[in-house]
Order: structure tokens, then sequence, then C-alpha cells
């Protein structure tokens, strides 16, 4: 029985070890990933704003796609709901909260309006899914992805409306092939990154006995949010709020709408992954906080540092609040 006890105890510090990696390569792979692609678009002259909602969105989203996809392909959906959903809980309360911290988080409300309801109109689609608990299936995973495609179409339209050509002939890129060779191995990086991440969580997850629901919430939704939080807080830190904002509310929209989209266009996620606590608190917290924030951007166009700081309280609230209702469920 004690060798039994402990080699299993053994498992799980390797498990919890290979997490610990799993989020670095996931991190660095992600920043590789984003840096090289905002070179590739100023090269070509993409206007910053499709940048920032696009490109850096969905660099920082691609740990939490390639976890979410491998997860559903494994039976494990539960993880892939819960790691969208705690992601986008942790975005806003952890990394705006502390970006807000950092530095006041200050937004022009007309230039983040469109971005702002986009979010708040695809994190009421989320809660209506899970609330209906009929499973989401690959049809409805192929609207999401072709509503992304439009709203992306429509920023890019705006953007390049509103784009001042860079007519600075000394501005010096990197070689095309440099950014387009970071590029591969980033994604490289994110996608063995997020591969070990899942895989070493479901064991973590059946040796503890913990649900897979609460460590795509919690876990893995902070270890693939960690992009996100680097480059908001690093973006305060230079006082550049509006790329901390335009990240979050990029990613918020892309977890929904390409993670779940394409998620479910390849496998469809079924209604027995949705459990009860999902669909009754943590979707409603989801939403309420996307509330939140963009209701303090719309009408105050401000989060400051006291704000930042209680966003980060409750985030700590939410968390262990999460243990305790899935632990008596």
């Amino acid at each position: 029985m004690e060798s039994a006890a402990f080699t299993e105890f053994d498992v799980l510090l390797l498990a919890l070890s290979a997490i610990g990696f799993g989020m670095w390569l996931l991190i660095k792979g992600g920043d590789a990933t984003v840096d090289a692609a905002s070179a590739i678009a100023e090269k070509f002259n993409i206007p910053s704003l499709l940048i920032g909602f696009t490109i850096v969105a969905f660099g920082t989203s691609l740990p939490e796609l390639l976890v979410s996809v491998n997860a559903n392909f494994k039976g494990s959906a539960g993880i892939a709901l819960g790691n969208v959903i705690g992601s986008n809980i942790a975005n806003i309360l952890l990394v705006i909260g502390a970006a807000a911290f950092v530095y006041p988080v200050i937004a022009d409300r007309k230039e983040i309006r469109n971005d702002t309801i986009a979010m708040l109109v695809v994190s009421g689609v989320m809660t209506a899914l899970l609330v209906a608990q009929q499973g989401i299936s690959s049809s409805i995973g192929l609207l999401m992805v072709g509503a992304l495609f439009a709203y992306v179409v429509f920023q890019y339209i705006d953007a390049r409306k509103k784009a001042v050509p860079n007519l600075d002939p000394h501005i010096e890129h990197k070689p095309l092939w440099q950014s387009g060779l970071i590029l591969i191995i980033g994604l490289a990086g994110v996608a063995l990154g997020a591969d070990i991440l899942v895989r070493d969580a479901i064991t973590a997850a059946k040796i503890l006995h913990v649900p897979d629901a609460v460590i795509g919430l919690t876990v893995i939704a902070i270890g693939t949010s960690l992009p996100e939080l680097s480059t908001s807080v690093v973006a305060a830190l230079k006082k550049q709020s509006g790329i901390a904002l335009g990240n979050i509310l990029g990613s918020n929209v892309f977890n929904i709408l390409l993670i779940i989209g394409v998620t479910a266009a390849l496998k469809p996620i079924p209604a027995d992954q949705i459990t009860p606590e999902m669909a009754s608190v943590d979707v409603w917290v989801m939403l309420a906080v996307a509330l939140l924030m963009g209701l303090m951007l719309l009408i105050r166009g401000k989060i400051g540092r006291i704000t930042g700081f209680l966003m980060l309280a409750l985030y700590i609230i939410y968390i262990v609040g999460t243990y305790f209702v899935y632990a008596g469920a």
C-alpha cells in the first residue's frame, strides 16, 4: 500500500512539474508568436488598431485554442468549456485588474465602443448556450467562426478608413524570413506547451479526484491567460493602456467565437460536459464581470488603481469559491 501511495505521489509531482513546463512553453511561444506576427503586420502597413484586436488577440488566445481542441478530442470537453469561461474571467478580473493596479487604464470611449459591445454580445451568446444545456453542435460552431470572420472583416474595413499611412522611409523592419521563422517556432512552442498542459492537468485531476471543469476554470485558465497578463502588465508599465484593453477585449471575443467555435466544429461538445455548476454559476460570473468592465469603459472610460485592486480581490474570492462549489457538488 505504501509503495502504491508513493508511486501515485511521485506521478503527481511529475505531472505538476510538467504543467509548469507546459505553462512556460505557452508563455514563451505566445510572446514569440505575437512579436513576429506584429512585425509582419507592420511591414505590410496593416493598421495598429487591427493588429491589437486581431493578431495580438489571436496570438494570446492560441494557448486556449489548442488546449480546448486537444481536451475535447481527448474526451474532456469540460476542460475546454471551463478553460474559455475561466480565461475570460481571468482576463478581466486578473489581467485588467493587475494592469489597472500598475497604472490606471484609460480608454477612448468612442474608439473601444464596438469592441466592448462585441465582447458583451458574445458573452451573452455563450451564457445562453450553456444555460440551455443542449450541448454545442458543429453547425453552431461553424456559425460562431463565421461571425468572428465577419466581425474581423468589419474591423479591417473600419480600421483602414482611420489609418494614417506610414511614409517614414527610415523605419527598419526585420527580414520577412526571420519574422516568419520566429512565428513558426512560437506556434510550435504554443502547440507543444498546450499538449503537455492538457495531458498532465488531466493526470493531476484524476489523482486528486478534482473535476475536469475545476481544472479548466482555474489552473489551465490562469496558465493560458498568462500571455495576456504579461502583455497587458508590460503595456500598463509603459502607460499604453490601449494595448492592454484591445488585447483583452479581442481575446475574450476570440476565446468564445474562435475557440469554442472551432472546438465544436471539429467535434461537437456534448450536453453532459456542461456541468450544473458551470451553467448556474461560472458562466454567469463571466457575463457579470464582462458587464462590469463594459459599463466602466463605456460610461467612465477609466479603470483606476483602487478598482484594479478590488478586481484582483474578487478574482481570488472566485477561485476559492470555485473549489468549494465543485468540492461540495
